[in-house]
């Protein structure tokens, strides 16, 4: 079993939090999450190739190094998450707020460096 460490904005200490208690389904190529809530989830350097990630909170997440390449993702939200040194090469996207999202050294799907937060 997986543990996530949640920083809450509104505290200062540390909640661990195990799957399946946020998503169906610990992080892993090809994983399926739908309506589910990682806010402020440490997601960093995670294999999610060719996840589907539909109606996801990514809010404030940490996805640092993480591969979404060849993923699905639609509808999620992203405002304020970590996503230095991604790959998201091949990753279809879909509403959802990404460009709310920190980059720097982010392989964007068509291939392009994005780095406007290094």
């Amino acid at each position: 079993m997986v543990a996530l460490v949640i920083m809450s904005p509104s505290c200062a200490k540390e909640e661990k939090v195990k799957w399946p208690d946020r998503c169906p389904q610990a992080p892993g190529p090809g994983i399926e999450w739908a309506r589910c809530q990682l806010r402020g989830a440490d997601l960093s350097n995670a294999n999610l190739e060719g996840a589907l990630i539909h109606n996801v909170d990514l809010t404030e997440a940490d996805l640092t190094g993480v591969n979404l390449s060849g993923a699905s993702v639609a509808n999620t939200k992203f405002t304020d998450a970590i996503l230095h040194d991604a790959d998201l090469t091949d990753t279809l996207i879909t509403g959802g707020d990404i460009q709310m999202g920190k980059f720097c050294k982010t392989t964007m799907p068509d291939g392009k460096i994005a780095s406007g937060d290094c």
